[in-house]
């Protein structure tokens, strides 16, 4: 056999028993007397430690309520500006109720698809009308219903232009 040398990347788990856990555990355990009895226990043997009243605690936070002036963000007015996300929110009084109808979704059409990626792909606006015209004359199998010829007939382009669109 032959020995040789390597790296082995391994992951454990330990638990590793610190005195604050240990004194968790302790503390966790006890009952309400035994717990006071342990406080005033530490109490004693401490000498930074000190008991401070309610009342004592309510005056010390008012204090520092009273010193500084509360600073209160109006987010509303904070995120109605959306402009540098690029979007800009529509005023809340315009906006149609929302409810869950209006969440459900079904699965999208081959129109629907073929509108997403016209959209995508379109690089005029005449591209897209003529785009979104050829796709609303597509029947359920997904032929184009009308000839190019018609298509640009009632469009008012030319042949070439609709042949253009549809490849």
């Amino acid at each position: 056999m032959r020995e040789r040398l390597g790296l082995n990347l391994e992951q454990a788990q330990k638990l590793i028993m610190t005195p604050e856990l240990r004194q968790a555990i302790v503390v966790l355990q006890l009952s309400t007397l035994e717990l006071a009895e342990y406080v005033q226990q530490e109490l004693q043997e401490n000498p930074l430690l000190e008991v401070r009243d309610e009342e004592e605690v309510a005056a010390a936070d008012d204090e520092l309520v009273d010193d500084h002036e509360p600073f209160e963000i109006d987010w509303q007015e904070y995120f109605q500006d959306g402009s540098d996300l690029g979007y800009v929110s529509v005023p809340r009084e315009e906006r149609p109720e929302w409810n869950h109808q209006n969440l459900l979704t079904g699965t999208p059409t081959l129109q629907d698809h073929l509108l997403l990626q016209l959209k995508i792909a379109a690089s005029t606006t005449r591209e897209l009308e003529i785009g979104t015209f050829l796709i609303g004359n597509l029947d359920a199998n997904g032929y184009l219903k009308i000839s190019l010829k018609e298509a640009a007939a009632c469009l008012k382009v030319s042949p070439a232009a609709v042949w253009r669109v549809l490849q």
